[in-house]
């Protein structure tokens, strides 16, 4: 019985194929080291209140109303594999004028890692 090696690679290929690991690597941990940023903006019509609970004791530990015409600005700090092992994270956060990114000035606390926290929003009444 006749013995068939794989078909032979040509370098093109290879290198497409090690280009293509390469990039999936570096996206890979990229978002192993990602940190969260969220913005939450207020309006007459939508006017928001963001409370972040400690899912192990279901506890408050912040609750920010958000004023009509600025927007609310969260960063966790840490990447979410770094804040498990760690047992926290660092929550930034700051409001701003709408269309502002900025988390500086601010206040920081130290918040439960990823699996143990939820962000709750609420709408006020409106208008406000």
């Amino acid at each position: 019985m006749p013995i068939h090696s794989p078909m032979p690679m040509n370098h093109r290929t290879f290198r497409s194929l090690l280009l293509g690991s390469a990039l999936a690597s570096a996206v890979l941990l990229g978002a192993c080291s990602s940190t969260e940023r969220i913005a939450y903006k207020s309006d007459t019509w939508s006017p928001k209140t963001v409370t972040l609970l400690d899912t192990r004791t279901g506890e408050s530990v912040v609750t920010i109303d958000v004023p009509v015409g600025k927007q609310l600005n969260l960063w966790f700090q840490k990447s979410a594999q770094t804040a498990e092992n760690e047992g926290s994270d660092s929550l930034h956060y700051s409001i701003r004028p709408l269309g502002d990114s900025g988390t500086t000035p601010g206040t920081v606390l130290t918040v439960p890692p990823p699996s143990a926290r939820r962000l709750d929003v609420t709408i006020r009444k409106t208008p406000e």
